[in-house]
């Protein structure tokens, strides 16, 4: 496997023109970059077998620990002996209401250990002292993640059944049954302060964050590049570490965004009350290639190589384009016949 500057240069060699002369003028070089990455996109049309991905979800268990007060026409809820987290933001909240039994809410956002707000004002009588529970039933997906392949002992819903909300009784489980893919996030996790990032460095730093555990395994966008890290861990509230280097040039006093929005989210029925393990195999979107010493996760540079050529032959006679476009058809046909499971998939992409 080659790095995504070889590629690059490779490509910009079959037209003759040296990718080290580049200096003063950019668009061969942005050209043949961004038609690698569309190759990459063509081949990804096919659901070939070595493309297929592990996954799971990681479901929390319920949180009770205290009580709360919550006020007639009001969202806000304050708590007593409560060690409210950021994550519960978006999670589900059942509230034993002293008048009118459980009510089911969703939090909007969470401001510290004992306070919340909910996503509507809450519409029964209130009180002090009433017990609760929060329920994590929303989680995000991979950002690669395009489509699933299977989930263990869950069924793929088409709806929610928003009647569920209605009574709380049955709601939460010990196993959830349903899961349903619920739309993307809209806004970030968490994007205050600014963060620092070294080149070639796993360590980011923060001023003014107030980072967490909570943060551990998801994503964090910089804003010098469209790319995701995930984070491996959280040191503590100003210094986190990213499961793979820096790649871009190194950045300071920077926007950057956790769990930016965009990334798809699903939502488990009935909601999970124990901590437990859920697997499942999907099938990923194309990556894309950014830095100099990228590797593209295909078993197969020529493809690459080839596909970026045919796209740049479109602009060159119609011949050399028709030769370009059939070399890369024949190396994504071979690419597909690579068998790492006990299914093929026989879709064919488009190559327009």
């Amino acid at each position: 496997m080659i790095t995504f500057r070889e590629i690059v240069r490779a490509a910009l060699a079959k037209f003759d023109i040296d990718i080290d002369e580049l200096e003063d003028n950019k668009k061969a070089l942005t050209l043949m970059k961004e038609y690698i990455n569309t190759a990459i996109g063509f081949v990804y049309q096919l659901q070939m077998p070595w493309m297929r991905k592990d996954g799971y979800f990681a479901l929390k268990a319920k949180y009770l620990t205290g009580t709360i007060t919550t006020t007639k026409g009001s969202a806000a809820v304050t708590g007593a002996g409560t060690a409210w987290a950021m994550d519960m933001a978006g999670q589900l909240i059942i509230i034993t209401d002293a008048a009118d039994g459980d009510v089911v809410y969703r939090i909007l956002s969470w401001t510290d250990a004992t306070h919340i707000t909910l996503e509507t004002s809450y519409a029964h009588t209130g009180g002090a002292a009433q017990a609760y529970g929060i329920y994590y039933d929303t989680y995000s997906l991979p950002e690669d993640f395009k489509t699933l392949e299977s989930i263990k002992n869950i069924t793929i819903a088409d709806y929610a059944d928003n009647s569920l909300y209605l009574l709380a009784a049955g709601l939460a489980t010990d196993k959830p049954g349903k899961i349903i893919f619920c739309g993307v996030r809209t806004s970030a996790y968490y994007n205050t302060g600014a963060a620092a990032a070294e080149k070639d460095s796993t360590a980011a730093a923060g001023v003014g964050t107030a980072w967490d555990d909570s943060m551990a395994g998801r994503y964090i966008q910089f804003s010098s590049t469209g790319r995701l890290y995930r984070i491996a861990s959280v040191t503590d509230a100003a210094n986190l570490v990213l499961t793979t280097a820096f790649a871009e040039d190194t950045l300071t006093d920077a926007k950057y965004a956790i769990d930016p929005p965009g990334l798809q989210l699903v939502r488990f029925y009935g909601t999970p009350q124990v901590a437990s393990i859920i697997p499942y195999v999907y099938w990923p979107k194309g990556p894309r290639l950014y830095a100099d010493n990228d590797i593209a996760p295909i078993p197969s540079d020529s493809v690459l190589l080839l596909g970026a050529i045919w796209l740049f032959t479109k602009s060159d006679d119609a011949q050399s384009q028709i030769y370009a476009k059939k070399d890369f058809e024949m190396e994504v046909v071979r690419l597909s016949l690579i068998q790492v499971a006990e299914r093929q998939y026989s879709v064919n992409p488009q190559f327009n």
